[in-house]
């Protein structure tokens, strides 16, 4: 086809020239069409080769090596494996990889928490051992170790002590969580 279509070219721009010496009348409307060829073939050819040497160029401008991030997300694992990203975070208690919001029981700031928008968290090791309770606080880098005490006070279903502070289940199910002075820090819903 290609060649076809330079053969028909070639033969127009070869014998057009030599038609007007045939006949004098057409060498007015020849000379016009064919140099008005010539322009618009030639236009385009360099239409064409300067559209090619831009796009190379910014083709080149563009693809410069692209560098490797040197934080993936998902690639930020720590000591235990636990992919921190995807909202997982390590218990000791459960010793494995957790996410708080689906293991822990949420626990809402009261009022003498300044901060209203974190909540804290309290981990049990499995349904009916409760013998532990890992703490999880805002602000807090680890974890705090809480054990169940043998008495309960004010009629608590339980009561759980890690230093100066106190986690309780009160008789209506909510877990309280109480500082030295027994002021309310957190409680669930």
């Amino acid at each position: 086809m290609r060649f076809f279509m330079w053969e028909f070219s070639l033969k127009i721009f070869v014998t057009l020239p030599f038609l007007h010496f045939l006949c004098p009348r057409f060498q007015n409307q020849f000379q016009t069409t064919f140099y008005m060829k010539k322009v618009t073939v030639f236009s385009i050819f360099a239409l064409a080769i300067l559209l090619t040497a831009c796009e190379s160029k910014s083709k080149k401008a563009s693809q410069k090596p692209e560098a490797q991030p040197e934080h993936m997300v998902g690639n930020d694992k720590d000591s235990h494996g636990c992919i921190a990203s995807a909202g997982y975070t390590w218990s000791a208690l459960k010793n494995e990889c957790i996410r708080l919001f689906e293991a822990g029981i949420r626990l809402d700031p009261q009022a003498a928490i300044a901060d209203k928008t974190v909540s804290a968290f309290v981990v049990f090791k499995a349904v009916g051992d409760d013998k532990k309770a890992e703490v999880y606080l805002p602000g807090e880098a680890a974890p705090r170790m809480f054990a169940k005490q043998a008495n309960n006070m004010h009629g608590d279903k339980g009561t759980w002590k890690g230093g100066e502070l106190t986690l309780r289940l009160t008789s209506a199910g909510k877990y309280l969580f109480e500082d030295a002075k027994g002021t309310a820090l957190y409680q669930s819903q």
